[in-house]
This record gives structure tokens, C-alpha cells and sequence, in this order.
């Protein structure tokens, strides 16, 4: 969003309230276009060129719109009716004595309450009235102003510039302030849903690691317990994983065989039987799936075992390894 200079200020709206009808007709002769234009006359040329450089400011700073009362009772209702209708007053010139309604004290104080944004800028006669006495009572103290009559016109058209422009501002940093709030809200929303989803993916992950961890668990204690041999074996016959029955049944462990081939543990009266069956279309897996051969166990001797094996492909039908079972036969 981006906060406009003066010169792009929508039109403000003006009330003027005070009971005496002179006052009324000098602010509709002040706040007139015809007034604003003639403004170098007044003297106010300087002070904006002092103000804001070689860059003039547009003189007529768009239509102002006055509202007239001459009660406090009517203003409040004016109040009331424009933030009703979604068009607040910019600034408030307020009379402090109104006779025979409410003064201008208290009439300040029920708009504060309606109006937190409105500059209010109270107007007197009288000399016995002290700022101290009512800048408590009208919060918050940098929207609100005090000015004795008899008052120059430029005096009212210096508030007019300074105070509409004020409040055209704070009004763009409270829709700005607004924007970026919403935009944290966003994205603070979008952590907080990536985060869930973190959370959950990561509560999905360990549910499925635990379910993982239990199922190897229990993989392990089945084979861990069974006399059934199971080998992962290249397709050169090179053991790749061996059971913990291996060492059961023929006394070796994962590091006694793995790299080497099953030949090298197969008597080798079998292994000669074994190889003379390997032809032009058949593998060493073929020639000994099915036999029954003797392997030799770790101390020396050697057991009969029923040998089975059967290659695994992947998806794209290439034989990757092959699964090797082996039982031993018992006499």
C-alpha cells in the first residue's frame, strides 16, 4: 500500500458546532473553495514552500464538506450517524460554551467515545478555561486542540491543512497497519498448517518406523529359531546374507561366508555333479535346485542338506539375486 502526500488526500469532512450563527456563517466563508485557491494572499505560500520545498502543495487540497450545529446534542447525532454511514468527520471544531445545551467539554467527551480518529480543536472566548482541566477527560492529548476567539481565519485554515492531512494519514497507516496484520495472520496460518502437517507426517513416519522395527523384530526371532537355511546369493552364487541357522546347523557365522560361493562349502564330489550340470541355458542356481548335496560344516565334517533356489527379478523382469533354502536332512 502506498501512503499518498497531501495533494492525493480524499475530501475531509468538517464539523463545526457552536451556538452562535456568525461563527457558523464565517467557517462556511473560510473552508470555500474560492478561499483555498486565494491562499498565496494569506500568506500560506511561504510557509508551505519553507515546509516541503520547491514542490508546491495544490492549494485547494480537494472539496471540503462542513456540517453545521449549533448543540452539542445535534453534534453527537451527526457523530452517530456518519460512522453509521461509513463517512467520518476529519476534524471537530467545538465550541466550549453552548447555552442552553450540553457544553463543549462534555459533548467532546461522549464524540471521544463514539470516535477514537476525529481531531477535535475546542474553541472559547473566555480566558478562564486551562488545558490542564479537560486534555484528561478528551484522550488520547495529540488529537485534540484548543484555540481562543477571536481567532484569525488563517489560523482555522493552517488547522484545516495541517489536521485534515494528519488524519488522512493515520487513517492510511491503520489500513496499512491492517494489511500487514492480515498478512502475518496468513502466514502465520501457513506455518502453523505446514507445521501440523510436519507433525503429522512425522508421527506417520515413527508409527510406520515402529511397525517397521516390529516386524523385523519379529522376522529375526522366526529365524532366529527355525532349522531351515536362508541365503541371499549374487548370481555367481556369492553369498550375500546368510540366517543365523547356518550357524546353528553348520557352525558358521555372517563373516565366514559372505563374498564366497556355495560351491566352496559343497563336498566336492557334489560340486563336480553340480557344475557338470551348468549348460549353454541353464545357471548354477538351475543345476543345484531340487539336489540333495552335502555341505561341509565348520569343524570339518559334512551334512546332507535338500537344497532349493529360485532367482528374484525386478520390475523390469531382470533377475536380480537369488534366494537359496537349504534343510538339513536328518538320517
Amino acid at each position: 500500500m502506498e501512503l499518498k502526500n497531501s495533494s492525493q488526500n480524499d475530501n475531509a469532512r468538517i464539523l463545526i458546532v457552536d451556538d452562535e450563527q456568525y461563527i457558523l456563517d464565517l467557517f462556511d466563508e473560510i473552508i470555500s473553495p474560492n478561499t483555498f485557491k486565494n491562499a498565496e494572499k494569506l500568506g500560506l505560500s511561504d510557509l508551505e514552500f519553507k515546509l516541503f520545498g520547491n514542490k508546491k502543495a495544490d492549494k485547494t487540497l480537494g472539496n471540503y464538506e462542513l456540517v453545521k450545529c449549533q448543540q452539542g446534542e445535534d453534534a453527537i447525532q451527526e457523530i452517530e450517524r456518519s460512522l453509521d454511514e461509513d463517512n467520518p468527520f476529519a476534524i471537530i471544531f467545538l465550541d466550549v460554551r453552548m447555552p442552553p445545551g450540553m457544553n463543549g467539554i462534555s459533548t467532546a467527551e461522549k464524540i471521544r467515545e463514539l470516535d477514537q480518529d476525529v481531531e477535535i480543536v475546542l474553541i472559547t472566548g473566555y480566558s478562564d478555561l486551562e488545558p490542564r482541566d479537560f486534555t484528561s477527560r478528551i484522550a488520547p492529548a495529540h488529537k485534540l486542540l484548543y484555540i481562543q476567539k477571536p481567532f484569525h481565519p488563517q489560523e482555522i485554515q493552517q488547522f484545516i491543512f495541517a489536521l485534515s492531512a494528519k488524519w488522512h494519514l493515520e487513517k492510511q497507516l491503520w489500513e496499512l497497519q491492517s494489511e500487514l496484520q492480515e498478512q502475518v495472520h496468513e502466514r502465520t496460518m501457513e506455518y502453523i498448517n505446514m507445521n501440523e502437517k510436519l507433525q503429522s507426517d512425522i508421527s506417520d513416519f515413527k508409527k510406520t518406523q515402529n511397525q517397521l522395527q516390529a516386524s523385523m523384530a519379529l522376522s529375526q526371532l522366526i529365524t532366529d529359531n527355525m532349522t531351515e537355511m536362508v541365503a541371499i546369493c549374487n548370481l555367481e552364487g556369492k553369498y550375500q546374507y546368510i540366517s543365523s541357522s547356518y550357524r546353528k546347523v553348520l557352525g558358521y557365522y555372517p563373516e565366514n561366508l559372505l563374498g564366497k560361493t556355495i560351491l566352496s562349502i559343497i563336498h566336492p564330489e557334489d560340486a563336480t555333479e553340480i557344475q557338470n550340470g551348468i549348460g549353454n541355458s541353464s545357471t548354477w542356481d538351475e543345476a543345484i535346485n531340487g539336489k540333495k548335496v552335502r555341505f561341509k560344516h565348520y569343524n570339518g565334517h559334512y551334512t546332507r542338506v535338500e537344497a532349493l533356489a529360485r532367482k528374484h527379478y525386478n520390475s523390469s523382469g531382470d533377475a536380480e539375486y537369488v534366494i537359496f533354502n537349504s534343510r538339513e536332512l536328518i538320517k
